[in-house]
């Protein structure tokens, strides 16, 4: 069990103490400052509210809280969940999800790396959202890194990969999660078959991952469901794998969760219009003509009151806020000086091997940055020089140690500045 899902257990019994005096009774204590990182990093998401020291309960859970320990994934994959419930985003939602928590999808086989490099830049240029902030305040950012495509949405090819880096696509903001949500959906859309592998073969896409992926989206909703399924009208309630897994096989669905949540939804309405239909009348209420059945009062009634709302074909400008919403405060800023040029020319944006991301502090308390740290070389913005980010928000999920720091598993997203916390506006 991860620490942090240890913690919010601890806290839903009721069992006196800190999280860290409970730990230490175990028969097997996990270390003392890993607990104290799981508190506070629970605390930043929302999870847990800490009270000051003399307050015989210091932390308490509260409302996401509760509902994340009802979930059996890491707090911050819940809460990207329920964010996605929220917003009518859960297919959406559960890919993001299951990206986070399989490995990526995305090959780089030694004889066709710069193939698989456009195919992946591909995906994340058809997934990259807009930024919606003035263009002078990124004065610096002066072009996208998602050569080959124009901006009327011409079909991505390999072909493109050679003029890569001098296009132009200004105002999109990089994202791994996104590129990967785009492939698997694209995958998903063909199904299970002939199709989706002829697809993953030719876009250069592990179709082990892609499947990893369709049972971990079933996974979670089967958890979603048995969480928030009979409290809700957003998760049908009583979902299981294997049902969902047949769903999928019927409707050349990969994973069969868009097909669980239309088919619940369509069975929703046909129930609330059929209660419609049986309600019984007075002879006065009969005499009266403005209470007869009417095929549009029956829609409106269904859909205000008894139906469980329609999933939404969420943005990827919303997309990228409610992962940003999900990871913070794990956020780093883009910081690419640009170069000094001779003879009083203007200066020149920097490479892409002097782009470093300052990790913020987790607490929120130093002004300056925590640390430095680099781009994966596997990431969609490891060639992004410094006219490549349109913003210089970064939120990611991952910060691995190898010859050198670097993040994986980012979104770049807009963030703003609103009493002292800091706010995401891709939404």
């Amino acid at each position: 069990m991860a620490l942090d899902q240890l913690v919010l257990r601890i806290k839903a019994l009721g069992l006196q103490g800190s999280a860290t005096e409970v730990c230490n009774q175990l028969v097997e204590p996990p270390d003392h400052a890993a607990v104290v990182a799981a508190v506070r990093e629970l605390a930043a998401i929302g999870a847990l509210k800490l009270r000051p020291p003399p307050s015989k309960n210091s932390e308490v859970l509260t409302a996401l809280g509760r509902a994340l320990t009802q979930l059996p994934v890491d707090a911050r994959l819940g809460k990207l969940l329920l964010l996605g419930c929220s917003f009518r985003a859960i297919d959406q939602a559960l890919t993001i999800s299951s990206a986070l928590a399989a490995r990526s999808p995305f090959l780089s086989p030694l004889d066709a790396r710069d193939a698989a490099d456009a195919s992946k830049r591909g995906f994340a240029r058809d997934a990259a959202p807009k930024i919606s902030t003035d263009s002078s305040n990124y004065s610096r950012h002066l072009d996208s890194p998602y050569g080959g495509a124009d901006s009327g949405g011409r079909s991505y090819s390999h072909e493109d990969a050679s003029s890569s880096s001098s296009s132009s696509d200004w105002g999109r903001l990089p994202s791994d999660l996104l590129a990967v949500h785009q492939a698997y959906s694209e995958f998903d859309a063909r199904g299970n078959n002939d199709r989706g592998c002829s697809f993953a073969r030719e876009r250069l896409l592990g179709i082990k991952s892609l499947l990893q992926m369709a049972t971990l989206k079933r996974q979670l909703l089967e958890a979603l469901s048995a969480c928030i399924g009979s409290q809700t009208r957003i998760v049908p309630p009583g979902l299981k794998q294997s049902g969902l897994e047949s769903l999928g096989r019927r409707y050349s669905s990969c994973d069969g969760v868009r097909p669980a949540l239309d088919q619940w939804r369509a069975e929703q309405e046909l129930d609330a219009q059929h209660r419609q239909e049986r309600k019984v009348l007075t002879a006065q209420d009969w005499s009266d003509p403005r209470n007869w059945p009417d095929s549009s009062a029956t829609a409106s009634s269904s859909s205000s009151s008894s139906v469980a709302e329609a999933p939404r074909e969420a943005s990827a400008e919303l997309l990228a806020g409610l992962v940003a919403a999900a990871l913070f405060p794990q956020v780093a800023y883009v910081d690419a000086p640009p170069k000094k040029a001779k003879g009083g020319a203007p200066a020149l944006p920097c490479g892409p091997e002097n782009v470093k991301l300052l990790v913020r502090d987790p607490e929120g308390l130093l002004l300056e940055p925590g640390s430095k740290a680099s781009v994966h070389p596997s990431s969609v913005g490891a060639k992004l020089g410094g006219n490549g980010w349109p913003s210089p928000f970064v939120a990611f999920h991952e910060r691995v140690l190898t010859t050198k720091v670097v993040l994986t598993k980012y979104c770049t997203t807009e963030m703003h500045q609103n009493h002292g916390r800091f706010v995401t506006v891709s939404a």
